[in-house]
Parts: C-alpha cells; sequence; structure tokens
C-alpha cells in the first residue's frame, strides 16, 4: 500500500462527504481530506459540482412554492365574507326543501 493510498479516502466517503456537508461544518481533516480527494479524482469532482447544482435548485423550488403558497392564502377578512356566502346559500338551499 503506497503513500497515496494511506493518504487518499475512497470514493465512497468522498461522495458521502460531499453530501453532508449540505447539512453540516465539515471538521478540518475532513475538508481537507475531501479537497485532496476531488482535486486527484476527476469523477469525485464532477458529483461535487453536480450535488451543488440539484442543491441550488431544490432550494429555489421550495422558495418559488413558498412564495406561492403565500400568495394564495386569503386574508381573514375575505375569507370570513366567502364563508357567509356560503352560509347564506346552504340556508336557502335548506329552507327550499
Amino acid at each position: 500500500m503506497g503513500l497515496k493510498d494511506k493518504i487518499m479516502m475512497s470514493c465512497r466517503s468522498a461522495t458521502a462527504l460531499v453530501e453532508q456537508k449540505r447539512d453540516r461544518k465539515l471538521d478540518l481533516s475532513e475538508q481537507f481530506g475531501l479537497w485532496l480527494h476531488l482535486s486527484y479524482c476527476g469523477f469525485c469532482a464532477l458529483f461535487a459540482e453536480q450535488s451543488k447544482v440539484i442543491d441550488q435548485g431544490a432550494r429555489m423550488y421550495a422558495q418559488k412554492v413558498h412564495n406561492e403558497q403565500k400568495a394564495y392564502k386569503l386574508n381573514p377578512l375575505t375569507k370570513e365574507k366567502i364563508n357567509k356566502v356560503i352560509h347564506e346559500e346552504l340556508r336557502e338551499e335548506k329552507n327550499k326543501t
């Protein structure tokens, strides 16, 4: 086993750290090990870039959905007026029968 094999983390470990990096701050040794691996392994570096793009897209989509949900909320006064009209219509229907 050469020095490179002793120092370099596996691709499995590197991709796991890329994913964990989203949720927590990596410690210094993890950051260095990941940086070293990504500078050597083009496949994992590509994975890290693709993961970043996917994360950004997911955040943008979540923000869009959140903004749309806020836009469709009725204010309490409008909601009360609609409820009143619905209840009146139901009462009139009930009185007809």
